[in-house]
């Protein structure tokens, strides 16, 4: 059964560049040097953080509008159809890093 105190976490800390496709899905392309934290009380390791590089595809499940009160919005759907939370624009002009290598990521020796 499941253990509701063993809920994990994950953050993601990526900068990068996206497209919008032909077909109205969106490619996130990383830079490369992100990281990925995940936590978990039940686990062996209950905290770590890792390198993180995935390009991520997200399917055309998505649109944007403007909330009256909120304003400029993004909402996506889940695989199923079922909405996700809606992102807002906190700021229209840039307040995040630039779209370049914060820190020297060394490709590993196969």
């Amino acid at each position: 059964g499941s253990q509701p105190a063993c809920t994990t976490a994950v953050m993601n800390w990526v900068h990068g560049t996206y497209t919008i496709q032909s077909n109205g899905s969106i490619i996130l392309t990383p830079n490369g040097d992100g990281y990925q934290q995940i936590q978990d009380p039940c686990a062996a390791i209950s905290n770590f953080i890792q390198d993180y590089n995935d390009t991520e595809l997200i399917p055309n499940f998505w649109y944007a509008y403007y909330d009256p009160t909120l304003g400029s919005a993004l909402q996506l759907y889940s695989f199923d159809g079922t909405p996700l939370a809606s992102v807002y624009v906190a700021s229209k002009t840039p307040s995040m890093l630039l779209t370049q290598s914060l820190r020297n990521v060394t490709p590993a020796m196969t």
